[in-house]
């Protein structure tokens, strides 16, 4: 369920969290480790997914630090707080690497890459 956020105080500037040899070499391992949930867990904090709601409307929303899903009305811009549950994602499957070189990522998921600012 979707309600209209009151708080305000968004998560604060993005940064890169590589700063050492060693921070790299953990990124690149759980990236080969699991590539859909490595770039899954990245793309929920970074990109804006639209989530429909069952009454057909719904919010561009992105999970926030605390794990938290908030955004915006995709009607009406207010902000809202989503109350879903802490294994929620957006798409069905984050990685389909089934038919290579055709590989697909967040299938199931609606995003818009100009909207998320990618």
């Amino acid at each position: 369920m979707l309600k209209v956020s009151t708080d305000t105080a968004n998560a604060g500037p993005m940064h890169n969290p590589i700063r050492t040899r060693e921070d790299w070499e953990d990124m690149h391992s759980a990236a080969l480790a699991d590539r859909g949930a490595f770039h899954g867990d990245i793309a929920a904090k970074t990109m804006h997914w639209f989530v429909a709601e069952s009454g057909g409307q719904g919010a561009w929303l992105s999970r926030q630090a605390d794990g938290h899903w908030s955004g915006w009305d995709a009607q009406t811009g207010a902000e809202v707080d989503a109350d879903l549950p802490a294994d929620f994602a957006p798409w069905t499957t984050s990685f389909d690497g089934s038919e290579p070189p055709h590989w697909r990522w967040f299938v199931g998921g609606r995003t818009n890459a100009c909207f998320s600012e990618v």
